[in-house]
């Protein structure tokens, strides 16, 4: 962190830096998971298991390219940044309530481990776990805000994945620490679908940044007690930068995001999908005309297209070549 942020152990802040330590990591740490998947063994207690893991697994880099992402992309103060990462990896599993549609309906309440839903909760279970913030069953029980889950899936911590409706498709980056989004339906029209791939495919998104490391991965890394990411964030806009400015951290060669399709035999979703990609590929020759859809329905209706020819006509959205 001092690396990054140079007062970080200064008298006035080193209360926020423990208590990031004390009641975020130690707190996050501390789950049942860890225990499950660490243990320990006869010879080996879970506190040395944990301190194994921590090294082995290098949180040390983790938390160098978290911070450095931070100031990068961030304009908060570095106590408020704390605050939101402490709050982040004290986020626990919660119920989830299924309701049936219909007066008098069931509900279901399910526990979420592996996901967490990016959905609105009930206004009054919400005012209740206000209300009673140190209840017993708070931490794990209390609804939580689509912008706590947004906050937390954006570190390089627990949730690591999101399952959201249509409420996640426009305005919210997912970006930080994510490139692989999974459909479990395809979108509607073109448009939709650029919304919804535009959640991961961001300014300096996680595939940007293993791309960029790929690309310098020859370059011998200084050890000049700087963080290595500040050292690769300055090599990257020396040796990719382009005229246009959206290389390196825009457009890096080679960067990658992961759609997903879930499919069955028999399923319609792979026409569909072949169908979305040629109205969204005829939607860019488009882009910003007036009365979009009259066009579309014309260009359409041309047959046979050349794939070729509309590659080279249209304008290109994509962030990756």
């Amino acid at each position: 962190l001092q690396r990054h942020w140079r007062d970080a152990l200064a008298e006035d802040n080193l209360g926020r830096v423990a208590g990031l330590c004390w009641r975020g990591l130690r707190s996050y740490f501390d789950a049942p998971w860890f225990a499950a998947a660490l243990g320990g063994g006869r010879d080996e207690q879970f506190p040395d298991a944990i301190r194994r893991a921590i090294i082995q697994g290098n949180l040390e880099s983790v938390l160098d390219e978290h911070f450095w992402y931070l100031s990068m992309t961030d304009n908060a103060e570095w106590n408020e940044r704390l605050v939101e990462l402490e709050y982040s990896l004290r986020l626990r599993t919660s119920n989830v309530a299924l309701h049936e549609s219909g007066p008098g309906s069931d509900t279901m309440r399910l526990r979420c481990h592996a996901a967490v839903p990016l959905n609105e909760a009930r206004a009054g279970a919400v005012h209740a776990a206000e209300a009673n913030p140190g209840g017993p069953s708070n931490q794990e029980e209390a609804p939580r805000r689509p912008e706590e889950v947004r906050r937390a899936f954006n570190a390089p911590f627990w949730p690591h994945m999101l399952v959201t409706t249509s409420i996640g498709q426009e305005g919210l980056d997912f970006h930080p620490w994510c490139q692989t989004l999974a459909h479990w339906d395809l979108c509607s029209g073109p448009v939709a679908l650029e919304q919804r791939e535009g959640r991961v495919n961001r300014f300096a998104g996680l595939s940007v940044r293993r791309a960029i490391v790929a690309q310098l991965r020859k370059i011998e890394l200084e050890d000049s007690g700087q963080s290595p990411w500040q050292w690769i964030a300055s090599q990257a806009e020396r040796e990719l930068a382009d005229r246009a400015g959206l290389s390196p951290w825009w457009v890096a060669p080679n960067a990658a995001t992961r759609s997903l399709i879930f499919t069955v035999p028999g399923s319609e979703q792979p026409a569909r999908l072949s169908r979305l990609n040629r109205e969204r590929t005829l939607y860019r020759l488009v882009l910003g005309i007036p009365d979009q859809a009259d066009l579309l329905e014309l260009i359409a209706a041309r047959e046979p297209w050349d794939g070729e020819t509309i590659r080279q006509a249209c304008l290109n959205l994509s962030p990756f070549r």
